[in-house]
């Protein structure tokens, strides 16, 4: 289930989307399409340096909700992201990250 579409090209309407699926988040390229309503960019990945047959979406997994939480935030930090209330560094021993 799709829970939000931000687009990041206005000429295409390509974007991001937040999907969640059995308990795991993943960010997934999508589009808005004419009627806007979000689609899914789908592709083939390799095996053997050759395409499986079966196209599966274009996706990265973040895992469940607190995971997805820290690693978002992570990424927040290596931006600075100004709106960090915290304003923690990269380097903050008090970081969790599942990784």
């Amino acid at each position: 289930m799709i829970r939000t579409f931000v687009i990041t090209d206005e000429q295409w309407k390509n974007g991001v989307a937040l999907e969640e699926y059995g308990g795991k988040f993943s960010l997934v390229r999508a589009y808005q399409d004419r009627e806007d309503g979000v689609r899914l960019k789908w592709g083939y990945p390799q095996k053997d340096k050759a395409p499986i047959e079966k196209a599966v979406p274009w996706k990265v997994e973040l895992g469940d909700r607190d995971t997805a939480v820290s690693v978002l935030n992570r990424f927040l930090i290596e931006l600075d992201a100004p709106n960090d209330p915290v304003n923690a560094s990269v380097d903050d021993p008090n970081l969790e990250i599942p990784f």
